[in-house]
């Protein structure tokens, strides 16, 4: 047999042994036809096409077609993009420690990340990496910008232990710096506070009310609750009466980071329950010790952004009464996703095997054919639901413009929010809060009047119907989004 055709038949074979193992339990002859349907199919294709098909190209495509069908979340990982989703989950990769962006055609540090070796070595935000290993970075990073943010990351990353060279221009200097730098695992903090404090730590109190703590959770992974605590502890040697948990904009991502997290403030009862084909229902609850003040009011932001474990945080605390949503109505995932790894290095499946609920029993999750008046979702408490524009500005628009409104604020918001995620330069002080953000001021207000009681908080209940009118108006129809996380 030629070797072309025994590579392709291996190919087949492969596709074939991976369909088998998902429907061993169904009739054999069904799925033996399939099998020869799709053996001819693929024979045709390497015989007949136009152009020669690249096979292993054409296997990761079949094998993401067929998980793609099933539902929107599920998947297949090509070994290439394997490594990098593990990063992801563990937040621990080897680098040197800094986010980069590419500004006016030139790499350059966003930031460093605190105590890893390129913030060691005295690389700053602001300045730009001219050279590699020798190699200009304008000679190597070629291609649209997102391009060249993945070779110098590429370039960057390595082993730990291993060193890499780089030439810095430091802002304010005419000559670069050559720098080795020994890489080390570095680990991406999932929560974050208002700014940075001038020691290079997170301050966790809100600015405008020194009383009111602030913890930003951008994803939930191995770490986060592990860190949420952390900060927890931190917040309460600084005797704070009020704390904000900010989900917005949350993708979601480990069921067990979103479960240790619930409870951390709830004592007793469902945190959430999960259905499948296969097995019982399964509820994880509550244990008593170790719950955070459970007299102390919290609020949880949300908004069309949080999904998946940012939902099952904020119906958790909602239906124990333990916490007050703010902002708008969440986007609705409620599916777990599990990672299968394929062996052999041939890449993995991300497989949706079940569904979750919140502590009621309701539905979180948003069906394609889902309506406005379905259950899906994570609502805001009564008369708490705020936009993130204001509501003079959204009277009288269409739905399409209310969108627009929305993503224009929401990339203010992100450039307001990358500005004071950055560590200042020695000497320089942290930068104040330029974007107006209703829904933060809403829950600061609200936690005020929960910490002076005279202060009375009844306006929250008196909003306008028509505000309330525009607000399911809004529909989250036509956004998209990929969501590689549980």
């Amino acid at each position: 047999m030629p070797r072309r055709n025994l590579n392709w038949m291996i190919v087949i074979a492969t596709i074939s042994l991976i369909c088998w193992r998902s429907v061993q339990s169904a009739p054999e002859e069904h799925y033996r036809n399939f099998f020869e349907l799709f053996a001819e199919t693929l024979q045709h294709i390497d015989s007949s096409h136009i152009r020669p098909p690249e096979r292993k190209e054409l296997l990761e495509g079949a094998l993401r077609g067929i998980t793609k069908r099933l539902d929107r979340f599920s998947d297949y990982i090509p070994p290439r993009e394997l490594q990098r989703f593990r990063e992801q989950m563990s937040q621990e990769f080897g680098g040197i420690g800094i986010q980069i962006g590419v500004i006016d055609s030139q790499l350059t540090v966003t930031t460093p990340l605190p105590g890893t070796p390129a913030f060691r070595a005295g690389v700053q935000s602001g300045d730009r990496i001219v050279a590699i290993e020798g190699e200009p970075t304008k000679d190597i990073l070629v291609g649209s910008p997102q391009e060249m943010m993945q070779e110098a990351v590429r370039r960057l990353k390595g082993a730990p232990g291993t060193t890499v060279n780089i030439s810095v221009l430091h802002k304010g200097s005419e000559m670069p710096e050559e720098v080795d730098i020994t890489r080390a695992i570095i680990q991406v903090s999932s929560v974050k506070g208002d700014r940075y404090n001038k020691d290079s730590s997170w301050d966790f109190l809100i600015e405008q009310d020194q009383q009111i703590g602030y913890l930003r959770i951008e994803q939930f992974n191995d770490k986060t609750a592990n860190e949420l605590e952390n900060a927890i502890q931190t917040l309460n040697k600084q005797s704070i009466k009020g704390l904000i948990l900010d989900l917005r904009f949350n993708p979601g991502g480990l069921l067990s980071a979103a479960v240790k997290i619930c409870d951390l403030f709830i004592s007793e009862g469902k945190i959430v329950s999960t259905r499948s084909r296969n097995a019982e229902e399964v509820v994880y609850s509550a244990h008593g010790p170790g719950t955070f003040n459970k007299e102390m009011p919290i609020v949880v932001l949300i908004n069309r952004h949080s999904a998946s474990a940012s939902e099952i945080v904020a119906a958790c605390l909602q239906d124990h009464q333990r916490a007050v949503l703010i902002g708008q109505r969440t986007w609705g995932k409620g599916s777990v996703q599990n990672i299968i790894d394929l062996g052999s290095g041939q890449g993995a499946i991300k497989l949706t095997t079940a569904s979750y609920h919140r502590p009621s029993g309701e539905n979180i999750h948003r069906f394609e054919n889902s309506t406005e008046t379905d259950v899906w979702g994570v609502r805001p408490n009564q008369g708490f639901e705020i936009s993130m524009i204001e509501t003079s500005v959204r009277e009288g628009k269409s739905t399409a413009e209310i969108r627009q409104l929305e993503a224009q604020a929401s990339s203010q918001y992100f450039l307001d929010r990358s500005n004071r995620d950055i560590i200042p330069r020695p000497g320089e002080p942290s930068p104040k809060r330029s974007f107006k953000d209703y829904q933060l001021d809403r829950a600061v207000e609200h936690l005020k009047s929960k910490i002076h009681p005279e202060k009375d908080d009844s306006s929250a209940f008196i909003m306008p119907l028509k505000n309330q009118m525009s607000e399911l108006l809004f529909t989250m129809s036509g956004n998209t989004r990929t969501d590689i996380r549980w």
